[in-house]
């Protein structure tokens, strides 16, 4: 019986840690795409076009982002470039519990774009 109790707990911790480890995953890939976007287009899209293409790379990867919120926020840099800075919430799914995983990061020319 003890390991019947032993092999659950470990499948449980083994469950919650993969759906912890999804959304962070997706979050990463999502914050290394937006890097690549706003620092190696040629030809520099106007602040509304960058923030609509990066509503477009959130549905790809399947994060909540809505434009009619404050979510993205794209700033012109007298540099040229742009700052960009998302914010979201995933609810991830623990069977009996929903917790919401949090996520901002800011985005500009030369910086890391790597989720908090």
């Amino acid at each position: 019986m003890s390991k019947l109790i032993k092999s659950a707990l470990l499948f449980s911790l083994a469950f919650v840690g993969w759906r912890l480890v999804q959304p962070r995953v997706r979050a990463y890939q999502f914050a290394d795409i937006i890097k690549q976007e706003v620092e190696s287009k040629q030809v520099r899209p106007s602040p509304m076009q960058l923030r609509k293409r990066i509503f477009e790379l959130g549905v790809d990867y399947g994060l909540p982002l809505t434009e009619n919120d404050d979510q993205v926020v794209v700033t012109p840099l007298e540099s040229g470039g742009f700052e960009v800075k998302v914010h979201y919430d995933v609810p991830v799914d623990l069977g009996m519990y929903i917790y919401q995983e949090h996520f901002d990061f800011v985005s500009h020319p030369r910086g890391s774009a790597l989720p908090e």
